[in-house]
């Protein structure tokens, strides 16, 4: 018997925050037998009603089946099975999956907020810390936090990080589209207790360094990051609360910001000293609170279809050089895109480290950064003084395979196992295909269709598409958009996905 498993609906198992008006539906065949020759499909609300049945259809397609029934309210929970029969007669039912809607269109109660107090000098801006304390109802049933940002964001609650994304938004043409992202935070939040929301926000691909005109002073978007939010907290009796960006939001001065500043071409400076994360804790005094200013972009915020970015792997060092000058060279034996992940123990307030990157090495075992020009691609790490410090950069990613670390406190190689230096990162991976034969040529642009069809080769030329160049492909490819290099700024850039 044939029975319908591995339920998707936009290609993502039980999405939430999704737009589609028609959105598809698919699902796969296990079992013993021949062929579908019929299927059901049914849609109903998280009680029981029902909203759509398609009735039997003859027909063995399994994917891309549109949904015709009628229009989909916003912010709601639905729930879909399906019903296949095979060519023997027998009849089986799927288990039943879900999704939920998200704005389909209506307004957005939250005002885009920014912080120019919380920025910093120049061009080179800090990384914004954004908060609002806010009171959750005992009698809370599900929570939803809605989220969008011109530059890139990381949002949490009372200090616990909400999603293993990151790099959200990601990378869109921001005079046309911004997408926003939807994350169940129901178990996160204390019912019946003040809880607090919580923001940094960099430049990212809207006005940093990368962006088209930064070094004439006018980036191609817009001079600062901003970021828009909507908490939903549904009660028993029905109700939902919203509470959404504005004026009742504040920051934290610049000058106080452990994130001196964050950016895809220059790295990140950190300096931990001045980490008190204590400000993302609900019912802490605060202070150097400055107000959030509001902005008034004209852009369309659409939900995030594809797939996020996340940590996909960690990856060991192959070799460690000590060079003159208490400088370090470490080997991975690859070329990937991602960025390290250092543990220091027992650290001296303001010892600074300094990490380069780089894809080869010069003649004399030196750090090779000419192909990099201008773009400085490297990691400043000041510390606090703590028994263990554990960091890695929020808002950047590199292409590399060599790392140079200068400043490493003490003579032991800037290594301890188990514990690894860096963190690979790449687009979520979509499920493998059987391996085909196809020519570096055929590799598509569009990051999209990119992620799709990088799953169906074979494994070095796939880890290579993924942001993990193997010895095919000597280059480091980028995440979201999949050019011949991740960090050099003769990359064309502004060029949206």
């Amino acid at each position: 018997m044939l029975k319908p498993v591995s339920l998707q609906v936009e290609y993502k198992n039980n999405p939430i925050g999704m737009d589609e008006i028609t959105p598809r539906f698919f699902y796969r065949l296990e079992g013993n037998g021949g062929e579908q020759l019929a299927r059901r499909l049914t849609v109903a609300l998280a009680d029981g009603t029902p909203v759509w049945d398609s009735g039997w259809v003859d027909s063995g397609i399994t994917i891309q089946i549109p949904y015709s029934g009628p229009a989909l309210r916003p912010f709601t929970d639905y729930r879909w099975q399906v019903s296949v029969r095979d060519d023997r007669g027998d009849v089986s039912e799927s288990a039943e999956a879900r999704f939920e809607t998200g704005f389909m269109g209506t307004p957005w109660q939250g005002k885009w907020i920014s912080s120019h107090c919380a920025s910093g000098d120049s061009l080179m801006h800090g990384v914004q810390q954004l908060f609002r304390d806010f009171e959750v109802p005992e009698d809370l049933v599900s929570a939803r936090l809605y989220a969008a940002a011109l530059g890139l964001y990381e949002a949490r609650l009372n200090g616990e990080n909400i999603t293993e994304d990151i790099f959200a938004p990601g990378f869109t043409d921001y005079y046309e589209r911004v997408q926003y992202q939807a994350y169940d935070i129901t178990s996160q939040l204390r019912r019946g207790e003040l809880n607090a929301l919580s923001v940094n926000l960099a430049d990212g691909w809207y006005c940093g360094q990368i962006a088209r005109l930064w070094s004439q002073g006018n980036p191609t978007f817009g001079g600062f990051p901003c970021f828009i939010g909507e908490l939903h907290l549904r009660r028993r009796n029905g109700e939902t609360i919203v509470i959404a960006t504005d004026e009742d939001f504040k920051s934290i001065y610049y000058g106080f910001a452990p994130l001196r500043h964050s950016d895809i071409y220059a790295g990140e400076r950190a300096e931990a000293w001045r980490d008190d994360t204590t400000w993302r804790l609900p019912g802490t005094e605060r202070s150097h609170v400055c107000p959030v200013t509001i902005a008034k972009p004209k852009v369309r915020i659409t939900w995030q279809s594809g797939a996020p970015v996340r940590r996909m792997h960690e990856i060991k060092p192959k070799e460690i050089i000590r060079r003159p000058g208490n400088t370090w060279i470490i080997d991975f034996g690859q070329n990937f895109t991602g960025r390290e992940r250092l543990r220091l123990t027992n650290t001296n307030h303001g010892v600074t480290i300094i990490i380069k990157h780089g894809e080869m090495l010069n003649e004399d075992g030196s750090l090779y950064t000419e192909n990099l020009r201008s773009a400085a691609a490297q990691t400043i790490y000041s510390c606090g003084n703590h028994e263990e410090e554990i960091y890695e950069p929020a808002f950047t990613f590199y292409g590399f395979r060599y790392l140079e670390i200068n400043g490493w406190p003490g003579n032991r190689p800037p290594i301890r196992s188990p514990h690894s230096p860096v963190t690979a990162i790449c687009r979520k991976p979509v499920r493998s295909a059987a391996p085909i034969r196809c020519s570096i040529s055929c590799i598509p642009t569009s990051s999209g269709v990119s992620a799709a069809i990088s799953s169906t080769f074979p494994p070095t030329v796939r880890s290579a598409m993924n942001g993990s160049a193997g010895p095919a492909i000597p280059r480091s490819l980028p995440i979201l958009r999949p050019t011949t290099c991740t960090r050099r700024n003769s990359t064309p850039s502004g060029s949206p996905t």
